[in-house]
């Protein structure tokens, strides 16, 4: 299992920390909303921090994705 994570999270050899950090920002998400509905949170909010969170995670590895392509044209 620990390897199967690592290979998940890994760029060639190294551990790619953009991934990790994607994957723990979506994960965050997750718990916040499902303790959130569990605990009968205010809903508006709620979305607001998963929203935060989800942006950060995906958002991040987009961008990266994107300035990687554009350092391969120059």
């Amino acid at each position: 299992m620990i390897n199967w994570l690592k290979d998940a999270f890994s760029e060639s050899s190294d551990v790619s920390m953009m991934r990790l950090l994607s994957f723990v920002c979506v994960v965050s998400a997750c718990v916040i909303a499902c303790t959130g509905l569990y605990k009968g949170a205010n809903l508006s909010e709620l979305s607001i921090l998963c929203g935060t969170f989800l942006t950060a995670g995906i958002s991040g590895k987009i961008l990266q994705k994107n300035s990687e392509v554009e350092n391969e044209k120059k």
